[in-house]
């Protein structure tokens, strides 16, 4: 693992770490954060924070706030957002995120 995306990794960690049943899982060459099996956020291979939010009003809401449409290849990536770099950088930020995702999922 590339040191930043271990840096961002950590952070995701850190911000899901109060959050009941919270299972680390690889997927598609990214570090997933799921709940009952289900991914929620996560670290991508380019060391994007990214998040499901399946809630169309909390989808809006946050790409009012910065979210930026996750787009892999070059088309949007179902809800996923991925959290702007400058605000991964405030674990309160990224801890409101991550629960909202978890919430929603």
């Amino acid at each position: 693992m590339e040191p930043l995306q271990q840096l961002a990794r950590d952070k995701l960690q850190a911000a899901t770490s109060m959050l009941p049943g919270v299972e680390p899982r690889s997927m598609f060459g990214a570090n997933g954060f799921c709940k009952d099996s289900k991914a929620f956020c996560m670290v991508t291979k380019h060391s994007q924070i990214v998040f499901k939010v399946n809630d169309e009003v909390a989808f809006l809401t946050y790409i009012e706030m910065g979210g930026i449409r996750w787009s892999p290849n070059g088309k949007p990536f179902g809800k996923w957002l991925e959290l702007p770099p400058e605000q991964c950088q405030d674990p309160q930020i990224m801890q409101q995120w991550a629960q909202q995702a978890y919430q929603l999922i």
